[in-house]
């Protein structure tokens, strides 16, 4: 275990960070590193638990990083990373977590994102992420909270989501750039089974009273 967190630390991670082989959890959460993740973390195979959020990291993830398929909980919010979710996610099948947000990604959401049958939380808002939502994620059974809010979708959300708040599903949150565009304007998409929808100009969300 390494937990760094809170630490005013600064700098960037070392390379030799991938010789923590044995490595499960790593966290580095409300400091001020700067610059790109190492390649050598693709090293770090036991690794369940990143909490880097809250930095200033930045450049695009390490292909290494999907290859890390002991991670269950993966926390990179409030940083500065660009460029797009990779398809090769679906290794990551023992992924719970995943906390992307306040970020630059960009791209589309691959429909390989359904094959992470034990994800329970996937929060990617404000981010710039484009293209439609896909409909793969309404086959997680264990999804509990959707944040997919603050990006440049468009289209309309599958209805499937709907039937993921009945029992035995769980899901409790789903919030969409589905509110008037700037209070008047029509939504950026269309979501009848969203908890609460969003205006992507004022970003603020209200509850919808769909999907519960």
């Amino acid at each position: 275990m390494l937990n760094l967190g809170s630490s005013l630390l600064t700098g960037t991670i070392s390379t030799k960070i991938g010789s923590l082989t044995k490595l499960g959890f790593l966290a580095l959460y409300n400091n001020n590193f700067t610059g790109q993740l190492p390649s050598t973390m693709g090293n770090l195979t036991y690794l369940e638990y990143l909490d880097i959020s809250g930095n200033q990291f930045s450049g695009t993830l390490p292909d290494g990083f999907y290859n890390l398929e002991s991670l269950r909980w993966v926390y990179l919010s409030n940083n500065k990373f660009f460029g797009s979710i990779q398809s090769a996610i679906e290794n990551l099948s023992s992924l719970e977590d995943f906390d992307i947000s306040n970020n630059k990604f960009e791209g589309g959401i691959p429909s390989e994102i359904g094959s992470l049958v034990n994800l329970k939380l996937f929060i990617i808002f404000s981010n710039m992420f484009t293209g439609t939502i896909p409909p793969e994620l309404a086959s997680l059974e264990q999804i509990q909270m959707l944040k997919v809010h603050q990006n440049e979708f468009s289209g309309t959300i599958s209805n499937q989501f709907c039937g993921l708040y009945e029992d035995p599903h769980s899901l409790s949150m789903f919030y969409a750039d589905c509110g008037p565009t700037d209070i008047i304007g029509p939504p950026a998409i269309v979501c009848e089974c969203c908890t609460h929808c969003c205006d992507i100009v004022q970003k603020n969300c209200t509850k919808s009273g769909s999907g519960s």
